[in-house]
């Protein structure tokens, strides 16, 4: 039940590596929870992470997911079966996806990620839409950044092609008041078809600045 996972990184606050090794401990972030609960399973954490284990409130996962269905997000997780693929081969896959729009089939369709400088000059911004667009028209699946520069020039460039697109928020409050990004503005046509934006953080999370290196790991 996603509820777990997400008790696990948005309440606990466990990195996604600990808490992909402690779903296969414990058979399942449910189980860690009511492991917890019964104060088993302590030797598996170290003294921080127990604590903070301890300390986590429940009804801060389930508000989190009160949040995601009143703006038509989904939570997946590592177990669900709409998991992108190509993250389940990362070290630390994100423990929960917060998913706006419908991803693409990352499998069936190729994809290529295109991600750079905010501050790039006009040949390079003209060249990431450019390239985005052509590639798009040809089957390619564009995943792009949702920051200034040549993330949101490649964004726009997907935008004008037919094949589906897929953005990487640094956090569920780039969806909204979070940190100005050209590429959340509404695109005059809209998404194509199975397009979707995801991030690993709930808007819930407070906003810090290394989510943007999340950001271009998640998108690459």
């Amino acid at each position: 039940m996603i509820l777990y996972d997400i008790w696990l990184r948005e309440a606990a606050r466990l990195t996604p590596r600990r808490i992909l090794e402690a779903r296969e401990r414990f058979g399942s972030a449910e189980q860690v929870y009511h492991a917890v609960q019964a104060g088993e399973g302590r030797a598996f954490f170290t003294a921080s992470e127990w604590d903070k284990l301890k300390k986590a409130p429940l009804d801060a996962a389930h508000r989190v997911l009160e949040a995601c269905g009143k703006g038509r997000i989904q939570a997946l997780s590592f177990a669900d079966a709409g998991y992108p693929a190509p993250l389940r081969s990362l070290y630390d896959p994100p423990a929960v996806l917060y998913v706006r729009g419908r991803l693409p089939d990352f499998v069936a369709q190729p994809a290529l990620s295109i991600v750079g400088q905010r501050k790039a000059t006009p040949r390079g911004l003209a060249t990431a839409q450019r390239f985005a667009h052509v590639l798009s028209a040809h089957g390619f699946t564009i995943v792009s950044g949702m920051a200034y520069g040549v993330d949101s020039a490649a964004h726009r460039g997907a935008l004008e092609g037919p094949s589906p697109t897929a953005t990487t928020a640094c956090c569920g409050r780039s969806w909204g008041r979070g940190p100005p990004s050209a590429s959340t503005r509404p695109a005059p046509r809209g998404f194509p078809p199975g397009s979707a934006s995801a991030t690993a953080s709930s808007a819930a999370s407070p906003w810090a600045p290394w989510w943007w290196r999340r950001l271009k790991k998640a998108a690459a």
